[in-house]
């Protein structure tokens, strides 16, 4: 019976999810303009976020391997 309602439950969070995603990129749709250094860039909205996100991501993964490596020394 747990088994049945953490199914349920992991169902629900997934469902949730998929429709926050789903009304953030409606909201986002916008073409943005962008400058990078030199260049302008024209894209939507969400993938200038998306972008930013895995900037992030890849930073914080980067100093994480840094600092753990430190730490072991």
């Amino acid at each position: 019976m747990l088994e049945s309602t953490r199914a349920k439950m992991r169902i629900s969070v997934v469902v949730i999810l998929v429709a926050l995603c789903i009304v953030l990129v409606f909201q986002n749709r916008a073409v943005v303009e962008t400058n990078v250094f030199f260049w302008t860039v024209s894209m939507p909205r969400i993938l200038l976020l998306f972008v930013a996100m895995g900037i992030g991501f890849a930073a914080g993964v980067v100093a994480g391997g840094a600092l753990a490596r430190k730490g072991k020394k």
